[in-house]
């Protein structure tokens, strides 16, 4: 007598196989330094200012840069964010080696928008036809402690840095001028010209 013998066969089914994808890298953002003029004495603030940072996640920077110590002198505080992206953040700053300016940034909050991220506050202590360069750059301080020329979070995004340079140029100058007294006579009389460059607050000239 024939009897029915079940036989288990083996039928395919659908099986998600997980597909890894890429966020990729974000484009660098532009982060720059400016050209300024500036004239013996005076006090100067220097602006980074900074692409748009929107949507990039960034809640700090590091950054370290390089000057000519005879021709600029860090001011106490060194920065200032007043106005700037920068304006609700923990910053540190550190101008205790010479020539070299350090400054740690850290909020909750990520960052937003393009412009000034921070200014800088720097008194010229140079003479008329000096110049220095502000430059980020990679540094390794006396205790053995490495700072990034510049850096958002841990270097995500990346940056496209651009140095700059303070130069220094004349002063106002008395220029005397002719003045006549009642008698006709020509009085000298010395009136004030200045320069381009005579506000002790001086603006930066991009190039």
């Amino acid at each position: 007598m024939a009897t029915n013998t079940w036989t288990p066969t083996n039928t395919p089914t659908n099986t998600a196989t997980p597909t890894a994808t890429s966020t990729g890298t974000p484009p660098p953002v532009q982060v720059r330094l400016p050209n300024m003029s500036a004239s013996p004495g005076a006090h100067i603030s220097v602006p980074i200012t900074v692409g748009n940072t929107t949507g990039l996640s960034i809640i700090s920077y590091d950054f370290q840069i390089s000057f000519d110590p005879a021709v600029l002198q860090p001011e106490l505080p060194g920065v200032d964010p007043f106005g700037t992206l920068s304006s609700g953040m923990s910053i540190t700053g550190n101008t205790t080696n010479p020539g070299h300016f350090i400054v740690s940034a850290f909020q909750t909050a990520n960052l937003s928008g393009a412009g000034t991220l921070l200014y800088l506050k720097f008194q010229v202590v140079g003479t008329t036809g000096q110049s220095t360069t502000l430059r980020f750059e990679d540094y390794t301080d006396p205790n053995n402690v490495f700072h990034p020329g510049f850096q958002f979070n841990e270097g995500i995004p990346p940056v496209t840095p651009t140095n700059g340079s303070v130069s220094i140029a004349l002063a106002a100058s008395p220029t005397p001028t002719a003045t006549f007294n009642g008698t006709g006579t020509p009085l000298n009389t010395p009136t004030t010209t200045a320069s381009s460059t005579a506000s002790p607050f001086c603006s930066p000239k991009w190039e």
